[in-house]
């Protein structure tokens, strides 16, 4: 089973606040979760890694 990530995890693995993270979201700087509940959702690890891998990462934290 792949594994997920919150926007807490993420926010913690770059150093930013959750609300820069969902920031990120909205400018399609980062990739949308996955709904997984009526009330949840969370990055898939493989998304996540794809978009590390691309360069993203670096790009999403120089721009704000």
């Amino acid at each position: 089973m792949e594994k997920h990530y919150r926007d807490r995890d993420l926010a913690e693995a770059y150093g930013v606040s959750r609300s820069t993270i969902r920031r990120w979201v909205s400018e399609n700087r980062l990739p949308p979760p996955t709904k997984i509940g009526p009330k949840a959702s969370r990055w898939r690890e493989s998304d996540i890694q794809s978009w590390e891998q691309a360069g993203h990462a670096s790009r999403a934290g120089q721009e704000g």
